[in-house]
Order: C-alpha cells, then structure tokens, then sequence
C-alpha cells in the first residue's frame, strides 16, 4: 500500500475498480494519509479502497484476487522473500481465475542503502522467481533506456494487443508494445 500513490493511479484512470490495500508499517498509513492525501483517497472511495496493516504476503480475500499488484522493497531493493519461488506460489494461490499479479522488480538504477545488494541481480532473480511459477507467462515492462534499468512484470498470456491499446487511457497505450516475455 504504501503511501497510497498506487491506489491513486488506479483510482485516477479505473474509479470503478475495488482495492484492497496492505502495509506492513502503520507509519506509512499514517504519512501517506497526512502528506500523500490518502485520507481524502479513502473517503472519496469509501467503498472502493480499504487500508488494511498487515503483511501483503499473508493477505487473502474469500473468492481471491482478480489482480495483485507487489510493490515491495526495503533497504532500498525488492525484498529477498520475491526472489523465491514459493512466495509467488503462495501469491498465485491467492488469485482468482484469470487473475494477474504485476510487479515492481527494481533494477540497477534503483539504488541499494546496502552495498552488497545488487539492484540488477535482485531484479533477475525476482524475475527468475516469478518465471520458475508462471512458466512461459511472465512479460517485462523495461522502464528506461537499456535492460538494466527498473522493470515491471506482468503474470498471465500476453493480451491481444490491439484490443489491451484500446482499452487504455491514451497516455498509457504507448507501453503496451513494449511488454516482453522473460
């Protein structure tokens, strides 16, 4: 959940949706409500976004996610639980069928508080992690200018892409031919 930027983006171009949000840090809540409007967020969509603290890895909805969106880093990288393969088992047994999980993999250009993390290494092996669950259905997203910088994954078979385009705000349809498979 964080401080809510993500629940404002996709309340900003899809208000219909339902979101279920987790953070770790009942801090963060209490910043993202002050400074980050999160407040307002939530009473605008009262019945729409709930803010839960808690573990996101442990969270469960009755009938499962129809999308997950892991956005999950300390230290400054992605945590070391998403360079495991039976975390995003545990993560796809929580998804409804048909259901997505994207996520922010990180990337050289993220910049460790440690040394001895390597954003680069820890963006593959969260990839690696994630293709080892989805076999042949996990497409990247490359936020820059070369393959090292941050990336984005996708679960799932590729979307038709002219119909995914067309079914995007305009500012968004650019990405969709930029989504490649791991």
């Amino acid at each position: 959940m964080g401080a809510g930027t993500t629940a404002h983006l996709l309340l900003h171009f899809w208000p219909s949706i339902e979101i279920q949000g987790w953070e770790l840090d009942p801090t963060v809540i209490s910043v993202g409500r002050k400074y980050f409007d999160l407040l307002q967020l939530e009473r605008a969509h009262q019945d729409k976004l709930v803010v839960h603290i808690g573990d996101a890895l442990e969270a469960n909805i009755p009938g499962g996610f129809s999308g997950i969106v892991v956005d999950l880093f300390s230290e400054g990288v992605v945590i070391p639980e998403l360079q495991r393969p039976s975390t995003w088992k545990c993560l796809k047994d929580r998804l409804r069928d048909g259901g997505r999980i994207m996520v922010n993999c990180g990337g050289r250009r993220v910049e460790a508080e440690s040394p001895s993390r390597d954003g680069h290494m820890v963006m593959q092996e969260t990839l690696g992690a994630l293709a080892e669950v989805f076999p042949r259905e996990v497409f990247v997203l490359r936020l820059g200018y070369d393959k090292e910088d941050s990336s984005i994954a996708l679960t799932g078979p590729l979307p038709d892409l002219q119909a995914w385009k067309q079914s995007l705000p305009p500012c968004l349809r650019r990405y969709v031919n930029k989504w490649v498979p791991v």
